[in-house]
This record gives C-alpha cells, structure tokens and sequence, in this order.
C-alpha cells in the first residue's frame, strides 16, 4: 500500500492543507496522508513510501533539502514534487533533479499517474511542458 507523506518543513498551514485537497483529488483518504517537517528513516511496515514536494520558493530555498532528499533511495522512497498552482517556474533544485521520482504541475490526474504502481515518470515544469533531460554520469563496468 502507497503512504502518502507531505514534506511540511518550509509550509504554511494553508499550502498544506492544498496538498492534503490534491492528494484527495487524486483518490486519497486524509487519513491516509502524513505531514511530517522532515524526511527521516524509511518506515519499515511501509511498503511504497512516497514524500509529496511541493516547490515553493520557501521550500526550494532551504538549505537542508538536498540533504534531506539525499535519504530517499534508503528504503526505496519516492518524492514526487509538485508546481504550486499559482507559480510560473522552471528551476528545479539539484535534490529533486537527482533524487525526485517525478515533477509534475498542480495536477490531480497527474498525481495519481504517478502514484500509481505503474511506474509512470513525468518530468514537467510549472507549465506542463517536458523539462530537459540532465545529463548523468555513468559508472563503466571494468
């Protein structure tokens, strides 16, 4: 079963509960969605653990997001980071660019494409148009 968690740290009480409206949209139960301040250790009774982002310039602009981003793949947690509806943007801080499963615009289907188990990626900016593709490095086998 998925878990939905809100990444709440740089959020004020109005952008989260529009998170919490948007996860219903995309067909989940508020009891089914935590808010936590920060990304911590995986819950182990959690089988699909997927961290909502939402990119506002409070969120994106604190120093400790990489970092804590960096603690997904421990566990097989997801992030999926989502556009506010009323921003017109394309930076993509470097976490979510390495660590984010999807980027997406404040959209309920889209959301719950990408939540779902079929391993549907999507890589947009505030506009819905596809993001460029970063460039990464690969380790050659020897």
């Amino acid at each position: 079963m998925t878990r939905i968690k809100i990444l709440a740290g740089k959020l004020d009480k109005e952008e989260i509960e529009d998170l919490n409206e948007l996860a219903e949209q995309a067909g989940y139960d508020r009891d089914e969605i935590d808010v936590e301040q920060a990304i911590g250790e995986p819950d182990e009774k959690c089988e699909d653990e997927v961290f909502l982002v939402a990119m506002t310039p409070a969120l994106c602009g604190d120093e400790t997001l990489d970092a804590q981003l960096a603690k997904l793949p421990n566990g097989g947690r997801r992030a999926i980071a989502i556009w506010p509806a009323d921003q017109h943007a394309e930076d993509v801080p470097t976490g979510l660019r390495k660590y984010g499963y999807s980027i997406i615009p404040w959209d309920a289907q889209k959301l719950k494409r990408v939540l779902g188990d079929d391993d549907e990626l999507c890589f947009e900016d505030s506009d819905g148009e596809e993001l460029p593709r970063v460039e990464t490095e690969r380790n050659e086998c020897t």
